[in-house]
């Protein structure tokens, strides 16, 4: 079984579908998504940016995952996560990314160029998306009445319908998926989230 986030879903969508030998099963965390769709319909560069971590939150890995935790609104961030995704000094500060930023952009880029192909796929999957009610919902890292608040409201409307197409989508082409819509939650929605996730996939599993 394949479990992934995010962008991650467009690679576990084509090995299932090339080699689906390979594949027992599809776990997508909020990461059933139609990028090309989505880049289409949805102007990401309208949506608020989170404030830059202070000083404090990057003078050491325990900081910077406080900070990831804020922006992704859970509870804790795991601080293992941060090593390996981050390099940091001999002093604990964070001195950057680990994988160059070109490569990300590469992956994004790729993932947008075609929608999933969904309706060949052939294994069990299960698709649980993060549904956003409030704009907090989508940014958890909100100050109300902050300036972002506005351009929070503003986006939330467009990308409610954007992200309730995919979703729609996903459903009428792979109608064997599993679909849980988990409102309330952002992206991280397994990090802010985790019981109702591992809920999810216990009964899901139950079911192959």
């Amino acid at each position: 079984m394949i479990v992934g986030h995010s962008i991650a879903g467009a690679e576990m969508t084509r090995l299932a579908v090339d080699d689906p030998e390979l594949v027992t099963a599809l776990v997508y965390l909020d990461a059933a998504q139609d990028w090309a769709f989505l880049a289409d319909d949805l102007d990401l560069t309208e949506q608020p940016i989170p404030p830059d971590p202070t000083d404090d939150q990057l003078a050491s890995p325990q900081g910077f995952a406080g900070y990831q935790a804020w922006i992704c609104g859970a509870e804790s961030y795991p601080e293992a996560e941060v090593r390996a995704c981050y390099s940091f000094a001999e002093d604990g500060a964070l001195q950057g990314p680990i994988t160059p930023g070109g490569i990300f952009t590469a992956l994004a880029a790729g993932a947008a160029e075609q929608s999933p192909p969904y309706e060949a796929l052939t294994v069990p999957a299960l698709a649980i998306y993060a549904v956003a009610d409030v704009a907090e919902d989508m940014f958890p890292w909100l100050t109300p009445g902050s300036p972002e608040q506005d351009q929070a409201d503003s986006f939330l409307p467009k990308a409610q319908a954007s992200f309730a197409s995919v979703r729609a989508s996903f459903s009428m082409k792979a109608p064997q998926a599993i679909v849980v819509e988990l409102h309330g939650a952002p992206h991280y929605v397994f990090l802010a989230k985790p019981d109702e996730v591992e809920d999810a996939i216990r009964s899901f599993l139950a079911t192959i």
